[in-house]
């Protein structure tokens, strides 16, 4: 604890239920989740405590950095859920990982966006003080503002980072100004490709009266109900990985996307033909950033593609100004959606150790020697997935961390 200008800072390691059963606590989680530097909607409370609660493998705590001024209501500065790892010799060192999972599939910690380097140096001195000897590792670490403040701050205190690898997502990011041309997707995609969106939504329009919402609020509800209908109907709910296919993901979705939520809230577009639902977008927003977190389509339509209709119109209301900043697709590499999302954001998969006078060539020898045992594993997971006839599907990237 240190006290500086009238606050008080405190850098805590705590199980992560104590934070969400504390009322004042979880309602200051919130409120930095929506003032981040680079607002994760994965990590806020609404959907984080939902999803750790019903489908968490093994105990999560976080690191927290806590200010309180007198007698205010404390306010975090920085926040990061985590999960230990047992060291494996001459393998896998000591770890703290930030928690990911199948659908959590953003890592970047929550920093306070008036100042990320002191909240950045914050969470590396709490890291240091509760697990001295153990690494950091940010297995989904999206460029922006918070990554460039933790390297400031390791820079600060003498620590070290090493990259295990890096990939990017499809994304939209709003133009400034805005786009104010009739269709905002011109000169973004090829003029080839449009005219093919028009005859397939044409072809669609024939079938019914074509008509796209976006649903949010008390509203997004019945645009959850329609996706997880759409997604149990289709090849997902046949190979049993749809959301309502089993009960702890069934309970999660009713608990964490509902029209309540608030960090992060639910906004949920829906394309509907003759009134019945045909395409659906669901959507987490926190502060002025969007991750599309899960997407479902009628495939008895699929020759008119009404999901890539849909996607076509998130791009457009992006691009015009009419959605969030920037959209994260939650794509893997290859989607379809690539062609229409044409921004990309870096994710990178970072080892850190938050000491003083840290290894830098030593922690860059864990780095690789860690990714060539996981690209083995890896390997062998897919070739037995193979074997098994499951899929990777654009929403469900492997597990990270």
């Amino acid at each position: 604890m240190a006290t500086r200008e009238g606050r008080t800072i405190r850098l805590d390691l705590r199980p992560l239920t104590a934070l969400a059963t504390d009322a004042e606590l979880r309602a200051a989680w919130a409120d930095l989740l929506h003032r981040a530097a680079d607002p994760n909607p994965f990590y806020g409370p609404d959907f984080l405590v939902p999803l750790v609660e019903t489908c968490a493998r093994a105990p999560v705590s976080c690191a927290v950095v806590i200010e309180t001024r007198g007698a205010a209501h404390p306010r975090l500065l920085a926040f990061l859920p985590l999960v230990a790892q047992r060291p494996i010799p001459l393998v896998r060192p000591r770890l703290l990982a930030a928690f990911t999972h199948a659908m959590a599939v953003d890592s970047t910690p929550l920093l306070d966006g008036e100042d990320p380097l002191v909240a950045a140096e914050g969470l590396l001195a709490a890291l240091a003080l509760h697990a001295p000897g153990a690494r950091l590792r940010l297995p989904l670490l999206a460029q922006g503002a918070t990554r460039d403040a933790l390297a400031a701050a390791l820079r600060a205190c003498g620590g070290a980072e090493a990259r295990l690898g890096m990939h990017e997502r499809a994304a939209l990011v709003r133009p400034e100004p805005p786009d104010a041309r009739p269709d905002p997707l011109a000169g973004l995609a090829s003029a080839k490709y449009l005219s093919k969106l028009r005859r397939l939504e044409r072809r669609l329009a024939e079938e019914g009266d074509l008509a796209a919402r976006t649903l949010a609020g008390p509203d997004a509800e019945a645009g959850v109900e329609a996706l997880l209908a759409l997604e149990g109907a289709g090849w997902k709910g046949a190979a049993g990985t749809a959301l309502a296919s089993r009960a702890d993901t069934t309970r999660f979705a009713r608990d964490a996307l509902t029209g309540a939520a608030q960090a992060p809230r639910i906004v949920v577009d829906l394309l509907a033909v003759g009134g019945a639902p045909v395409a659906a977008d669901l959507h987490l927003v926190a502060g002025a950033r969007a991750a599309t977190f899960k997407t479902a389509y009628d495939e008895a339509r699929a020759k008119t593609s009404p999901g890539m209709l849909l996607h076509a119109r998130v791009a457009r209301e992006t691009r015009a100004g009419r959605f969030a900043e920037r959209v994260d697709s939650c794509a893997v590499p290859g989607h379809p959606v690539e062609a229409l999302w044409t921004d990309r954001i870096a994710f990178s998969d970072t080892l850190i150790d938050p000491a003083p006078g840290a290894d830098g060539r030593g922690l860059a020898r864990e780095a690789a020697r860690l990714a060539r045992v996981e690209a083995l594993l890896h390997t062998g997971k897919a070739r037995a997935k193979r074997l098994l006839g499951r899929r990777e599907t654009a929403l469900r990237p492997r597990e990270a961390g």
